[in-house]
């Protein structure tokens, strides 16, 4: 079937995406710039063998000039078949504390697709000599106290080279 187009419609929609277009440069450019610290996010990865699923819980302490952090996490990844492509899924809380600052106390979950490609033989357990691992998802952070509180949506993006020179390593 044919349909006539209206040119006066047109326009407008095309004004509605210019409008659009300018009110998220006008939010990127005049948000307030954002400063990654240490220890503020958990690590995305909990393991790059993609032989098998697991759960795995761990447990991160560091420490900074006048304060440290603390990580508990709880990790479930799930393997392909092929055992190339793993999905791992992690619930986090954080506790942060900076040099003059109240400690601040959050949550992160995580989300990561990896792809493990060998490149070498794999050993009589499975596991490769060398591969490398491109991983990618997303961990959403929210840290709360009373002097700072933050809420982020860190976009997760890497490229592993894992080792296993000897089966026990």
């Amino acid at each position: 079937m044919f349909s006539r187009h209206n040119g006066a419609t047109r326009s407008r929609q095309n004004s509605h995406w210019v409008l659009a277009v300018a009110a998220l440069l006008g939010g990127v450019l005049h948000a307030p710039v954002a400063h990654a610290r240490p220890g503020t996010h958990p690590a995305a990865v909990s393991s790059f063998d993609t032989r098998a699923s697991s759960v795995a819980l761990a447990y991160r302490r560091g420490f900074m000039t006048g304060g440290g952090y603390n990580h508990v996490s709880y990790n479930a990844d799930f393997t392909s078949t092929t055992g190339v492509v793993n999905a791992q899924f992690g619930l986090h809380y954080l506790n942060f504390k900076a040099h003059n600052e109240a400690a601040a106390n959050g949550v992160a979950g995580g989300a990561i697709a990896m792809f493990n490609v060998p490149l070498t033989r794999r050993l009589d357990n499975g596991l490769p000599v060398v591969s490398v691992a491109p991983y990618l998802g997303i961990v959403p952070t929210a840290l709360i106290s009373g002097q700072q509180s933050f809420l982020s949506f860190p976009a997760v993006l890497g490229l592993a080279l894992p080792m296993s020179p000897a089966p026990f390593l």
